[in-house]
């Protein structure tokens, strides 16, 4: 029997955000988070080593200062799972150096 912590979720987001890359270690787990399309399946596997499969229904790209709240739903709303990454020109901010402009958000649905 499951406990209530591995049961699967029936509403709500499941966020996860990674590096696109990173100075002196290369590419990110979610280098290629950009080239995700529309329909693409995206497979995870939890601590139980249950795997789950998830279907892309959309593609963004947002400045970060407009990371959207619907994001951070946690346990409300529909069910679907949110990757975060960032992406866009690469930009010198002033006393922090260098960053990404924008973040990727992939949106997908429970296949």
């Amino acid at each position: 029997m499951l406990s209530a912590a591995h049961r699967p979720l029936r509403h709500g987001t499941t966020l996860l955000v990674g590096h696109v890359n990173y100075a002196g270690q290369g590419n990110g787990t979610l280098y290629n988070l950009s080239r995700v399309r529309p329909r693409a399946l995206v497979y995870l596997s939890d601590a139980t080593r249950r795997v789950t499969r998830w279907r892309v229904i959309a593609l963004r790209v947002v400045p970060k200062q407009q990371l959207p709240q619907w994001v951070f739903a946690g346990r409300r709303g529909p069910r679907r799972l949110v990757l975060v990454t960032c992406g866009g020109p690469i930009r010198y901010v002033p006393g922090a150096g260098y960053h990404y402009r924008d973040n990727v958000i992939a949106v997908a649905t429970p296949a």
